[in-house]
């Protein structure tokens, strides 16, 4: 396996879009996003175009206000098995179309089973290659060889469709800031006389500097529900309801306060209505 990763902070922040995000411009004078942080795979069977890669996101580093860690692979089945491992590790990913072992139309394609919103960006010296790929959605492709302000133009575009992806949720943990899919959160939780916020998610949990009120501001709307006066849960992982608990699909149980009560049996109601299902 080898997988060989970067770290890189960069200075200044050029917003580009493809499609409607061309319209996000951003002059040389802004602070772009800070110290957030981007997590990127690359997979390309040759090591001297990954090599190619590297010397690109040097360059962005150079260039822009962005925080990346990118993740380089020569064989996408190591990269199917770190995706299937945490499913939220990736928010972009450039694949090399043609590889022999397995391909990056079927890495693409086990990615997509695996989560529907991480941006698929292929590589190909070979256009018509492009037509075969409509089914797993790429964002983008990369003819190769590399230009290199094409290539950054093309990742900034990306950055920009995910700083505006309402699927996706800031969250500013001690680390720095970091977007993590909204669907991915099982709940949130204030512990007892402890001023940040725990984020359980299916994955991992992260300690957060939010507020209980700011995300529930946000995610209100998505299927989240508080349930008392420390934890905001996503209806989505609700297995049952049982007198003042909550039963997660995970196998947690989650007190609800009483004046809570009707409101949850309501909401839960609802939810399972729009999705199909029953209590």
């Amino acid at each position: 396996m080898t997988v060989h990763r970067q770290k890189t902070t960069v200075q200044k922040f050029f917003g580009y879009r493809q499609q409607k995000y061309a319209s996000m411009n951003v002059n040389e004078n802004s602070e772009g996003d800070g110290n957030m942080l981007y997590r990127i795979a690359c997979c390309d069977d040759e090591q001297q175009f990954l090599d190619r890669l590297k010397e690109c996101f040097v360059r962005l580093e150079v260039q822009t206000d962005i925080e990346t860690q990118v993740d380089y692979y020569t064989d996408g089945r190591n990269l199917i098995q770190a995706y299937q491992a945490d499913h939220s590790k990736y928010d972009i990913i450039l694949l090399d179309m043609e590889m022999p072992l397995i391909s990056g139309m079927q890495v693409a394609e086990q990615m997509r089973r695996i989560n529907r919103e991480v941006i698929i960006i292929f590589l190909t010296s070979y256009p018509e290659y492009m037509q075969q790929s409509f089914r797993v959605q790429p964002f983008q492709y990369l003819m190769k060889p590399l230009e290199t302000d094409s290539f950054i133009k093309e990742i900034q575009n990306a950055m920009n469709y995910l700083r505006t992806d309402h699927h996706k949720i800031l969250l500013h943990t001690e680390q720095g800031e970091l977007l993590q899919s909204i669907d991915q959160i099982l709940y949130i939780e204030k512990p007892k006389e402890q001023d940040k916020l725990c984020v359980h998610m299916t994955q991992d949990n992260y300690i957060v500097k939010n507020t209980l009120q700011e995300l529930e501001g946000v995610l209100v709307d998505k299927d989240f529900i508080r349930v008392s006066r420390t934890h905001l849960v996503n209806l989505s992982s609700v297995w049952r309801l049982e007198k003042k608990e909550i039963h997660l699909e995970n196998g947690e149980c989650i007190s609800v306060s009483r004046r809570k009560v009707k409101e949850l049996q309501e909401q839960f109601t609802k939810y399972l209505v729009r999705k199909g299902g029953a209590m």
